[in-house]
């Protein structure tokens, strides 16, 4: 038997809200359903913050309440306290950004924050805050070494890669 790494993930509150019940049919809601059993299986762990838990609490999906009730009895999520990163706010106040991109990244640097507190693992279906993120990699070289996982683009891909525990990979790093 091959033992699997756990690895701490963020997982964004579009993946919860995605996920749907057994009897789903729209690919988008399997692939995340698909995900969050697998991450549950495979023994991967949640980062908790109170700002993800806090988004978490808002999604109205059946399954994800389901889920993280499973995920916390089986202590597979991990709190960690709200990460203050001064610094990276400076520097993300310093990017040359359209008033769109900057609430996108604003909406969502709590999950960055999180990704730099723990293990660098970010899961999310917004590709947009992950092209932000690239091309904001030259200010913030920090950025680079983040994976940006989306389990709807490749769900296959990204099931492999849970299953074997999680490695890093240059394709899935926000600077590659």
């Amino acid at each position: 038997m091959v033992t699997v790494t756990s690895r701490k993930l963020v997982i964004d509150v579009c993946v919860l809200g995605s996920a749907g019940e057994d009897d789903a049919r729209d690919p988008v809601s399997k692939q995340c359903r698909d995900f969050l059993k697998a991450v549950f299986a495979i023994c991967h762990r949640a980062i908790c913050t109170p700002e993800v838990e806090a988004e978490w609490k808002k999604c109205g999906s059946r399954f994800a309440r389901k889920w993280r009730t499973q995920m916390e009895r089986h202590s597979k999520t991990a709190p960690l306290p709200s990460v203050s990163l001064p610094i990276l706010d400076q520097l993300v106040d310093t990017l040359s950004l359209s008033r769109s991109d900057r609430k996108a990244l604003l909406k969502d640097l709590h999950l960055v924050k999180a990704a730099l507190a723990a293990e660098l693992v970010i899961v999310s279906c917004d590709n947009e805050v992950r092209g932000i993120l690239r091309d904001a990699t030259g200010r913030i070289p920090e950025l680079r070494d983040i994976a940006w996982v989306n389990p709807v683009e490749d769900p296959e891909l990204v099931l492999r890669w849970l299953s074997e525990g999680a490695p890093r990979r240059q394709e899935l790093l926000v600077g590659h």
